[in-house]
């Protein structure tokens, strides 16, 4: 396969070139893979998973950090 690598000005590797027709190759085997590990999982679960992966990429989500934080802040009120 002719792989060609891309580099910045300080020569490090930022991307790669690949054939297209090994790209889709690729591409075909992901879709298979996820198909595949959608396979028992409710509409509900997906519907959750996909609203999730939303949030954080709208920048809706908090680390785990700032949960445990809150979490303190609350049992502090209620004690």
């Amino acid at each position: 396969m002719n792989v060609q690598f891309v580099s910045d000005e300080r020569g490090e590797i930022t991307a790669v070139q690949i054939p297209i027709e090994a790209w889709r190759e690729i591409e075909r085997k992901i879709k298979a893979v996820d198909a595949s590990e959608w396979q028992g999982v409710s509409n509900e679960e997906i519907a959750a998973i996909e609203a999730g992966d939303r949030d954080f990429a709208e920048g809706r989500t908090l680390s785990n950090e700032e949960v445990l934080l809150k979490s303190r802040a609350l049992r502090k009120k209620r004690a």
